[in-house]
């Protein structure tokens, strides 16, 4: 990726750290209208979303990384994560059980 994309994800990921979830959110937007197909970008949107309490939003976005994450294990185990958390706190527990097992298959 780009190194604005670098930076960008540099900058968003310290925001996060220090709890300036939507400074944070921010700055992934502006790195997605550079790099729209990047799905690591899509996960830190995802996990931002899940640490604002955005369950639903953490779920699709995780879910549009999958989708753009191309034979990346690691990435793709900690979408299902994040898909599993989403479900769990929404009350599906089963279906939070099978994410989390979609993620150790992963692993």
């Amino acid at each position: 990726s780009s190194p604005v994309v670098a930076s960008l994800t540099h900058s968003a990921k310290g925001q996060m750290k220090s709890g300036q979830l939507d400074r944070a959110f921010s700055t992934v937007e502006r790195a997605l209208r550079i790099d729209s197909s990047n799905p690591n970008l899509w996960n830190l949107m995802a996990r931002i979303q899940l640490k604002r309490g955005n369950i639903q939003q953490a779920e699709q976005l995780a879910r549009k990384s999958n989708l753009l994450s191309r034979g990346d294990r690691d990435l793709q185990a900690d979408n299902w994560r994040i898909i599993a958390a989403s479900l769990k706190r929404r009350g599906a527990a089963e279906a939070a059980e099978k994410a989390e097992m979609r993620a150790k298959e992963l692993k």
